[in-house]
């Protein structure tokens, strides 16, 4: 049942409470209208706008959520994130922003993001066309549900909003924000660098990125992370963690390269010692069954002679060699590193562990079980 007056803006549905959409229209031309009208009788102050903008900036919580990075063309992408251009757009005050689906059918959804300055009148909108699939881990692309289909509208609307947003900010004001946002994340770093070490740890552990990927990115080793470093791979995890970009964008084209203990130790490798006479090919199958005779599974000695302490640190060393579930070649080399300064290991020893000869050492057996030369 319904009742119509021919005077009224709209239809009212009497028993359900629906507006009409024209009544539903002239609500928001209303609401607009009186919008601007505010706007215009209450000015922003941009001095005063600034100062909120970089007071936000200043909160350590909200910085590290505040800038994005991803690769693009060769180069390196960085910027405003949404939570950052929708802080933006708040402490500027007088702006008006959203999204809209203008086009929906079943394969595609069309959207359109948007921001107006209601002062100057000055409007900014960005569109995004995207079909209705996702990626699933078994199964490949399937069609979302609606809670997915809802989760993928807004990642893209986000992306639509927040460049809207900077479309209509001064640009001045967004390079201060991200210069601000910077220093706050360097200060942070800077005041306690082993908490920041765990804590991107922990964060790239969330989405999957071992500390051997960030120092493929990185190019040196991750403790060695200056603070304006550690501030950049920051805003590469925001990036991911938003969907905005993945992992493989930032290496691939980064390969792994043959790595020593200088790499490791940021020391030069010790040299040959020369008190020692080099090992002749030769000698390498008679060393190794003479060692080999200790030694059996790397689980106990079989001399028949109670096991001493040198016996049991060796046994444990091959152990290690062997027993470990090896992922990358840097982890032996890792453990190369260590081997080859270790002082409770004699030279025969190491030359065991690393070298060999001929015959193939404990290393190179680990380096074959996974494939490949480090």
């Amino acid at each position: 049942m319904s009742t119509v007056n021919d005077n009224a803006l709209a239809v009212v549905e009497a028993s359900t409470g629906e507006i009409s959409p024209s009544h539903a229209q002239a609500m928001a031309k209303h609401e607009i209208e009186g919008a601007i009208v505010l706007a215009r009788r209450f000015p922003r102050n941009e001095e005063a706008a600034l100062q909120r903008i970089l007071k936000s900036c200043g909160r350590i919580s909200f910085a590290k959520l505040a800038l994005y990075s991803y690769p693009r063309g060769g180069t390196t992408i960085s910027g405003p994130s949404v939570n950052l251009a929708r802080e933006m757009a708040r402490c500027w005050g007088n702006i008006r922003y959203g999204c809209d689906i203008i086009q929906d059918d079943e394969t595609t959804r069309t959207i359109r993001g948007w921001a107006w300055d209601l002062e100057t009148n000055t409007k900014g909108h960005e569109e995004a066309s995207f079909k209705k699939l996702i990626y699933r881990k078994k199964g490949g692309w399937d069609e979302p549900d609606e809670r997915d289909l809802r989760e993928l509208t807004n990642k893209h609307g986000a992306i639509c909003v927040r460049n809207s947003i900077l479309h209509i900010l001064p640009a001045d004001v967004i390079d201060d924000a991200k210069a601000e946002t910077k220093k706050t994340m360097t200060r942070k770093f800077a005041a306690d660098p082993d908490g920041a070490y765990k804590q991107m740890l922990r964060a790239f552990s969330s989405i999957r990125v071992s500390v051997d990927d960030l120092e493929l990115y990185l190019g040196h080793p991750y403790r060695q992370c200056s603070t304006d470093e550690l501030a950049d791979i920051q805003s590469v995890w925001k990036s991911i963690n938003d969907g905005n970009s993945k992992w493989q964008d930032y290496v691939k084209d980064k390969a792994a390269k043959p790595q020593s203990v200088e790499d490791f130790t940021g020391e030069p490798e010790e040299p040959e010692k020369t008190t020692t006479p080099p090992v002749q090919p030769e000698e390498a199958e008679a060393r190794l069954d003479t060692i080999q005779s200790k030694v059996d599974d790397a689980d106990h000695v079989c001399t028949g002679e109670p096991p001493t302490d040198g016996d049991l640190y060796f046994q444990e060393a091959i152990a290690q060699y062997r027993d470990t579930e090896w992922e990358t070649l840097a982890d032996i080399v890792k453990l190369d590193a260590a081997t080859a300064k270790d002082d409770n290991l004699t030279d025969e020893q190491k030359w065991i562990l690393l070298d060999g000869g001929d015959a193939p050492s404990e290393s190179q057996q680990a380096r074959d079980r996974i494939g490949g030369e480090a």
